[in-house]
């Protein structure tokens, strides 16, 4: 899972495919890319989705409660050894179907449409962890001029973070389990 920067990479893109992992990646509304002779362009192939086949499903928890989407998956090609192959995920909203977001696929067949959206919507709670590092940890405040220092204060940061995660999780009453039976009956 990734967004549009890593999505846009088609050097990050062939390196997975080598390594045998699966993707779930955004990808820009003017990206173009070749799947076996055929060229695609994301914002030509969403224009002309037809409107029946989206499907409404919700993507999980936000910050503003359950996310509900339109979503739509084509299968661009199958795999040469019927392993992985090529998809379009397109997500628009409810309430502005001309906002919407694009993730090319490369997967197995078997994945479906809501194992998909599933994915996609995951990326809600890397946001929102590392939101939380930069408040609590300083994750975002750090002046490096090298790439180990960088991966010293991230490691150190992300470490912190867990160690302050585990601590409150500690710190809090056991469930009640009586107090959850009261409240279904109510």
């Amino acid at each position: 899972m990734g967004d549009t920067v890593y999505g846009h990479s088609g050097q990050l893109r062939s390196w997975l495919e080598e390594q045998d992992q699966a993707y779930l990646l955004a990808v820009p509304a003017h990206e173009t890319f070749l799947v076996g002779r055929y060229a695609y362009g994301v914002g030509e192939v969403f224009t002309a989705l037809a409107e029946a086949d989206w499907q409404r499903l919700r993507a999980g928890p936000g910050s503003k409660g359950e996310r509900g989407y339109d979503w739509q998956c084509l299968v661009l090609a199958e795999g040469a050894d019927a392993d992985k192959g090529y998809y379009l995920l397109f997500r628009r909203a409810c309430a502005q179907p001309e906002k919407w977001q694009a993730y090319l696929v490369w997967g197995p067949p078997t994945c479906d449409v809501p194992t998909l959206v599933r994915i996609a919507g995951s990326r809600g709670r890397i946001e929102s962890a590392f939101e939380m590092a930069k408040q609590e940890v300083g994750l975002d405040e750090y002046e490096v001029r090298n790439a180990r220092g960088w991966d010293r204060h991230m490691i150190l940061a992300l470490w912190a973070l867990a160690l302050l995660s585990v601590v409150r999780a500690a710190c809090l009453p056991p469930p009640d389990p009586q107090k959850r039976l009261r409240d279904r009956a109510a």
